[in-house]
């Protein structure tokens, strides 16, 4: 997992489980498809509260008209008592004990909504007309690109939410989206006429055009004296004068290679050592404007392993020995426990799960 960068007050969505974080995301997803190659037993005792779940669906869909208190929301389910949404209490007890004995209790109850989100999603799909809409769209698009109904099944693409064989799936029940966040940047550099989304692509993208004057070594670098171009139709603009269609507003002094003058060799060494340097004040320039806003840098996690270890430990109750055991074996290589439980501390904390510190290991 890459370390980007995340601000850590914008992790989570409060109501959902989306999250605001790519690294993160990256972090969750991997780490609940390892549940599911790892310890299949999560998702199967997941699949068992389909009834309990029609029965709460049934009804809303009876008692609540035009209500928005469905029971795919666990904001709302978690409110479940027996004064108030009481039929949605049976739901609500039945998630706490899946989450209690798969031991995936998380701040903001984030797994709690992971299994809520995937079993309306699992529910959904097992209705009947569900089912007959879904198979007569993949024999249209079977018949389009002239293959048989089980290749498409056998695709990865339609495969577990094929009629009458659904997979619950709990990887694919999170979502990135950082359209809050974009709101937020916009609002620190005190945009109020609507916000931009892919913030860095408005505001600060990569221009390398290097004015004449970048060439003078006694001269303090900043990341603008390589964007000359940027600067100039950002002068243009600020003046009013800017009219795209007039040519001659693209003529502008910047560096330049005069054959005449100079070998491309020479010319060629030079640009290398400017884009060297504009490459580095670029990037400071980026990282300074997010930690100016409280943002700070993810940790890169580079060891795979410790996921299916945090699954084995924490979602299966395996003692860190008989990890240890295991893929000393596998690996040929010895791994020690201390290892393995720091690895597997540091990757709770990045797929944002309490971690469960055992008496004994």
């Amino acid at each position: 997992m890459k370390g980007n960068y995340f601000h850590p007050h914008r992790i989570t969505d409060g109501d959902s489980s989306l999250l605001m974080d790519s690294n993160k995301y990256a972090a969750v997803v991997y780490f609940l498809e390892q549940i599911e190659k790892l310890a299949p037993e999560a998702v199967s005792d997941l699949v068992l509260l389909h009834d309990t779940y029609s029965e709460a669906d049934h009804w809303f869909r009876n008692n609540r008209i035009g209500s928005q208190e469905w029971p795919s929301e666990w904001s709302i389910v978690s409110q479940a008592e027996t004064n108030h949404y009481s039929t949605y209490l049976k739901l609500k007890r039945s998630i706490e004990v899946w989450i209690n004995k798969f031991k995936l209790k998380s701040k903001d109850d984030f797994y709690h909504k992971v299994a809520l989100t995937a079993l309306s999603f699992y529910y959904d799909d097992c209705k009947e007309s569900n089912r007959i809409k879904r198979l007569a769209e993949y024999k249209v698009l079977a018949k389009r690109h002239k293959v048989s109904l089980e290749v498409l099944r056998n695709s990865e693409r339609f495969s577990k939410e094929w009629p009458y064989n659904e997979l619950l799936s709990l990887s694919r029940s999170v979502f990135f989206e950082d359209e809050s966040d974009d709101i937020e940047l916009n609002k620190s550099i005190g945009r109020t006429d609507g916000y931009r989304d892919n913030f860095f692509e408005y505001e600060y993208p990569f221009i390398f055009t290097p004015s004449s004057f970048s060439f003078l070594d006694e001269e303090e670098g900043s990341a603008g004296t390589f964007e000359w171009m940027s600067t100039f139709y950002s002068i243009l603009n600020k003046k009013g004068n800017y009219d795209s269609n007039d040519k001659s507003h693209l003529t502008y002094f910047g560096t330049a290679w005069d054959p005449r003058k100079e070998s491309w060799e020479n010319f060629e060494s030079k640009i290398d050592v400017l884009f060297k340097q504009y490459k580095e004040l670029y990037r400071e320039r980026s990282e300074a404007f997010l930690a100016e806003r409280g943002y700070v840098k993810e940790r890169t996690k580079r060891n795979l392993e410790h996921f299916k270890w945090l699954v084995h430990y924490q979602v299966q109750g395996w003692s860190l020995r008989k990890i240890s055991d295991h893929y000393s074996e596998i690996t040929g290589e010895v791994i020690s426990e201390d290892t393995i439980f720091h690895g597997i501390k540091k990757t709770a904390d990045l797929v944002l799960l309490e971690f469960i510190q055992k008496r004994t290991r």
